[in-house]
């Protein structure tokens, strides 16, 4: 995948830069579900990217 379309998918919400959880699974070639899934599994806590 390539940077600008990385950084076309980074959204601002509320002062805040997010990616949504599909996009996120497509950067990382898994399923949605399954990275939704490790995420609970493993109470893990995306990261927030700090706005520019």
């Amino acid at each position: 995948m390539h940077l600008v379309s990385i950084q076309n998918k980074i959204y601002e919400v509320r002062g805040v830069s997010e990616m949504l959880d599909f996009d996120l699974a497509e950067l990382y070639e898994v399923k949605t579900r399954i990275l939704n899934r490790t995420k609970q599994d493993f109470g893990l806590v995306l990261i927030n990217m700090p706005s520019t």
